[in-house]
């Protein structure tokens, strides 16, 4: 995790920076400071930054562009922690983006929260093979590793389709509300927008581990019974109060999801926030209605 110059220097020069803070908000007008830390003594100021010897000479240091609030009471630590990181673009995304849209688009980061989102869903795609494998004869048993390969490789491919296809469906709906920007910018903001469902799959993976293993599977005798057992175990998982439960936790998190994209859709195409939520909204409205007809259908 990095650090800014402010943050590094608060560290080493505490005492220095609290009195630049309060220089600066006075020639602001302010004058609500009652921590003796930012009115500390002139000869605090030497010891903790030699390079002034006087507050005269704070009065001429130029002032940042941007002062960040400093707390003794809180520390340093929970506000670099918000400032920067994942945190902040699940409880803060429209000042993430804000920040973020300064710099070149970069998808780094994105994949890898795509990479993870895909490996969770890795593990429940593994968990069903193997229920899938144990209705198989005993002779075919033996290609099961190659079949839960197969669960895991897919699954990782089709969380990185899902992070494309979200891009795409969002970049192509803010076009009809004049978006300008990159798709690239675009991917990168829906990329940071799946961070909540890393948390949603994990919860979802548990819940399906819950399911199967609480599973009865019967003997199979015959590979004409394959099929039907497979249908038996499918609605058995399906109406389970567990899966029900799961696709609402899902839907919450979709809907965490969708306020970090409009966010992120807002400075990626220079959208306004009508504009923004209206480009998200409308196709996850539309998926969160599928989830809900697919839960009450096996209600």
């Amino acid at each position: 995790m990095g650090f800014t110059q402010h943050e590094l220097l608060h560290a080493e020069y505490p005492g220095f920076l609290a009195a630049l803070e309060y220089y600066h908000d006075r020639k602001q007008g302010y004058q609500h400071y009652s921590h003796p830390a930012f009115h500390p003594p002139e000869e605090d100021l030497q010891q903790k930054s030699p390079l002034f010897s006087s507050k005269s000479q704070l009065s001429r240091i130029p002032v940042p562009e941007k002062v960040y609030p400093l707390s003794l009471a809180t520390g340093m630590r929970g506000t670099i922690v918000m400032n920067t990181g994942f945190l902040r673009v699940l409880l803060d995304p429209g000042r993430f983006f804000e920040e973020r849209i300064k710099n070149e688009p970069g998808l780094k980061i994105p994949a890898l929260i795509v990479l993870v989102y895909g490996l969770i869903g890795a593990v429940a795609a593994a968990l069903t093979v193997n229920v899938v494998i144990a209705l198989l004869p005993a002779e075919a048993q033996a290609f099961g590793a190659i079949g839960v390969a197969f669960a895991v490789a897919g699954a990782i491919v089709v969380g990185f389709l899902t992070w494309v296809f979200y891009a795409a469906v969002f970049y192509i709906l803010s076009m009809l509300f004049g978006g300008e920007g990159t798709f690239t910018r675009t991917l990168e903001v829906t990329g940071y927008g799946l961070l909540p469902q890393v948390f949603g799959g994990i919860i979802g993976a548990v819940f399906s581990y819950q399911v199967i293993s609480n599973l009865t599977i019967p003997p199979i005798t015959n590979p004409e019974q394959i099929a039907e057992v497979s249908e038996s175990l499918a609605i058995l998982v399906a109406t389970d109060p567990l899966t029900q439960i799961a696709g609402l936790v899902g839907i919450i998190f979709i809907l965490w999801s969708a306020n970090i994209w409009i966010f992120g859709m807002k400075y990626a195409r220079n959208l306004s926030t009508r504009d923004a939520a209206l480009t998200v909204g409308i196709p996850v409205a539309l998926y969160i209605a599928y989830i809900l007809i697919t839960l009450i259908g096996w209600l």
